[in-house]
């Protein structure tokens, strides 16, 4: 009996030893977050704009634009502008007009952004409001002018835009990795101290 005793204590021996005595701990796992960052736009610009039922020769346009755009792309800001008519005459002093003072406030993607606002219209010598969105150099709208004293269909005046506006660049997020109390960061692994 005592053979069979040896044999199974050097069984269970031989099968429990390489478990306890070569067993290293698994390395720990990093932990990554991310967290979203943003950055303020703030640029002049300028561009060349036509109204549907005026003139065929364009007014020019000149605005500052201030943005807030997240590492996702998530964008707000105002933009305030004034437009000048060209009237094409050839007398210095009728050349050129004062046209819409214009104020707006945007919200939307880094590459498209809804309008909303409002401004004097010299030319008229009127307030209005209006709606728009701005794309990469295009922005396309819609302005009601309440000094005219027509019909509903009269008081609106869509127009067209090409101006400087791109898309705006997204700032980087910010990633942080970090280990267990116990362990340091290597490489981007997580190392457990030496036993």
């Amino acid at each position: 009996m005592k053979l069979k005793s040896y044999l199974y204590l050097a069984v269970t021996i031989l099968l429990i030893a390489p478990a306890v005595s070569w067993s290293q701990p698994e390395p720990a796992t990093p932990t990554y977050s991310e967290s979203g960052s943003s950055a303020n736009v703030n640029m002049g610009y300028g561009g060349v704009k036509w109204t549907l039922g005026e003139s065929m020769v364009p007014e020019i346009v000149a605005g500052y634009r201030y943005a807030s755009v997240t590492s996702s792309g998530a964008t707000q800001g105002a933009d305030v502008s004034i437009a000048f008519k060209v009237t094409g005459n050839m007398k210095l002093d009728d050349f050129i007009h004062v046209g819409k003072l214009r104020a707006k406030y945007l919200n939307g993607m880094d590459y498209l952004q809804g309008e909303v606002g409002g401004g004097w219209d010299f030319a008229k010598k009127g307030l209005f409001s209006g709606i728009s969105a701005q794309g990469p150099y295009v922005n396309t709208g819609v302005d009601y002018d309440f000094s005219s004293k027509n019909t509903f269909g009269k008081s609106l005046s869509p127009y067209l835009e090409f101006n400087s506006i791109g898309i705006y660049n997204t700032p980087a997020k910010n990633v942080t990795i970090s280990c267990p109390a116990s362990s340091t960061l290597t490489n981007g692994v997580c190392l457990l101290p030496e036993l």
